[in-house]
């Protein structure tokens, strides 16, 4: 009977163990109480409950249950002790490599500032390494996988530098512009062979990225860094490109239909338009944010786009004392410098910074206040929301950029920016600003 018991318990504790892992296969990841400590106890009870029918003793099935489902959790716990409530999330890798902080040549910020403008912004060599990629990709696109889609290769910043930073947010965006509805009826019975649930209209543009990546990344030695499927279906690879006389990495986000990089675009080129020390702004503005860790989507961070409005923003009013830097936005209207007043002043751009960082870090209150470079001006929110933030898309006055923030990530928003207000009004260097954290993939 000993030896029955004995048997018994053990099946009970590997039933346990299988559920577990079964659960974590299944990808179960913000629920790791309930798979790793609350299922094996349903389960055991279950089989004891059982186990009291057949004996009828319900007191030994008890003791049973107790038994195995401490000693699930303390094995749990001796397999890692810091992570108890989602153990299976800590994995047990070699610690990766510190990034360190950009360096300067100069103490003095106005030329720190300067210089990283100058690293930053994008020379007529990376717009050809951009043509030269997306000329590429447009090959195996619609050469290979016969989809028959324009392909539009998009860049604001100096892509091939900042290695460190590639997993962050890629300087690169290519768009596949495709007819979905077209796609889906000519591809249907394809992706029912490769898919046994078959395929709808609504997951054609993850079948186009799986195509596309599969076919880059076995034929033509590209890397894959990760899929994102937060605000909109993309992946993100590398890939090494001639640059001079030697060959560079370069990182590369591809997406299906996105709308985002051409409304960048649109928005870069009204900076330039008015104000060129304006996309400064913008640019050192979104390289403090791929420093400090505050652009990744899929953390509940705000995407680039929203950062470049945020920068445009307070540049429209950050000073209501003086003349605006930047205008209202408009799509449509096509007014020149000269017949508008703009384009006349010359602000420096390490005070525009520090203003920038000043102006959301104090003054601004995403609690009730609404970012819209269209109106630009600051104004209430005029419905109710339970949005973290709220930042007006100028090409559509109904979408809110920001609905991907989450509250713990704009209480660190707001946190980031008193920190950086605090760091360049003490007369801090442009090193202590960038300072990367290290421990965003903890």
């Amino acid at each position: 009977m000993m030896d029955q018991l004995q048997h018994f318990v053990w099946l009970l504790h590997s039933h346990a163990e299988s559920l577990g892992t079964t659960m974590r296969n299944f990808k179960v990841r913000r629920s790791g109480t309930l798979c790793d400590q609350v299922l094996p106890f349903i389960f055991c009870s279950i089989l004891s409950s059982f186990f009291a029918y057949v004996s009828c003793d319900a007191l030994l099935a008890g003791v049973v249950t107790l038994t195995v489902g401490l000693s699930y959790l303390k094995k749990k716990k001796q397999r890692c002790k810091t992570c108890l409530v989602r153990p299976f999330e800590c994995k047990q890798t070699s610690e990766a490599p510190k990034i360190l902080a950009p360096t300067f040549r100069s103490s003095n910020p106005h030329e720190q500032i300067q210089e990283l403008i100058t690293k930053i912004k994008p020379k007529p060599e990376h717009l050809q390494v951009v043509t030269s990629l997306t000329e590429s990709i447009n090959h195996v696109i619609n050469r290979e996988l016969l989809l028959d889609a324009a392909v539009v290769g998009y860049t604001y910043a100096n892509p091939l530098g900042d290695a460190p930073l590639v997993k962050i947010e890629p300087q690169i965006s290519v768009v596949v512009n495709i007819d979905l509805v077209k796609y889906h009826m000519r591809h249907q019975d394809d992706q029912k062979l490769d898919n046994k649930r078959g395929s709808t209209l609504k997951s054609a543009p993850k079948n186009i990225i799986r195509r596309i990546k599969k076919c880059l990344v076995s034929k033509y030695g590209f890397k894959l860094r990760r899929f994102t499927f937060t605000d909109s279906v993309r992946v993100m690879l590398s890939a090494n490109v001639p640059h001079g006389s030697s060959h560079e990495r370069a990182c590369m986000q591809i997406s299906v239909n996105n709308a985002l990089p051409i409304r960048g675009a649109k928005l870069m080129a009204f900076c330039n338009q008015f104000q060129p020390v304006a996309s400064c702004i913008v640019l050192l503005v979104q390289h403090w944010t791929r420093w400090r860790a505050l652009c990744l989507v899929d953390n509940g961070d705000l995407n680039p786009y929203g950062w470049a409005i945020l920068a445009i923003f307070y540049m429209q009013v950050y000073d209501e004392t003086h003349s605006h830097l930047l205008p209202p936005f408009n799509e449509n209207a096509k007014v020149s410098t000269k017949e508008s007043g703009w384009g006349k002043m010359h602000e420096d751009p390490i005070e525009l910074l520090k203003g920038f960082f000043r102006f959301y870090g104090q003054s601004f209150d995403f609690a009730t206040e609404v970012v819209s470079v269209s109106r630009a001006k600051r104004s209430q929110r005029t419905h109710p929301s339970h949005a973290s933030l709220c930042i007006e898309d100028p090409f559509d006055a109904q979408a809110n950029v920001a609905s991907t923030v989450t509250q713990p990530r704009a209480k660190i928003l707001r946190q980031e920016f008193q920190r950086a207000d605090h760091l360049l009004s003490s007369g801090a260097s442009l090193t202590d600003l960038l300072v990367f954290p290290q421990n965003i993939y903890a």
